[in-house]
């Protein structure tokens, strides 16, 4: 008697393993985009943050979108007071308030409004389980944007 494995044997453990495949690999890639949609909402919160810091230090009203003149500027090209105060969102990334920068980190892409609002787009994939767009006001209210349309306000108490 020869020892080994027939066919149809082998042929059912490879009907198993693709079905198995078919179920698991989808699952990854879901798994996979909203880790990388937190990862980037991380950088998102960490941004605001900062901003919100240098406002309240800073007496700061809104985000303008003129660049700072030189008596609004350090020896260094830093802001001091007077520059921060005018621009606030500048001043988080010039004096390194935070270590978030608005580089594309997992093909999202960061913003601020001119009024202070941080928001990060693209890279999201088509999963309705993770926003087409997320923004976060000087208040701390994050808005979720999906891509079937529909829209979430979430405020810190």
């Amino acid at each position: 008697m020869k020892k080994g494995f027939t066919l149809i044997e082998i042929m059912v453990v490879v009907v198993i393993a693709v079905t198995v495949a078919a179920f698991a690999v989808p699952a990854y890639k879901k798994s996979q985009q909203r880790n990388q949609f937190l990862a980037a909402e991380g950088k998102l919160l960490e941004i605001s943050s900062g901003l919100r810091n240098v406002m309240q230090m800073y007496k700061g009203t809104s985000c303008f979108d003129s660049p700072a003149t030189e008596s609004e500027k350090n020896s260094d090209n830093t802001l001091n007071e007077k520059g921060c105060k005018r621009v606030p969102h500048k001043c988080v990334f010039t004096n390194k308030f935070t270590k978030a920068s608005l580089d594309a980190a997992y093909n999202y892409s960061y913003s601020i409004t001119t009024d202070c609002k941080v928001c990060m787009t693209g890279g999201f994939g088509v999963d309705s389980a993770v926003p087409s767009k997320v923004c976060v006001d000087k208040n701390g209210c994050e808005e979720l944007t999906y891509s079937d349309g529909t829209f979430q306000v979430n405020c810190p108490n």
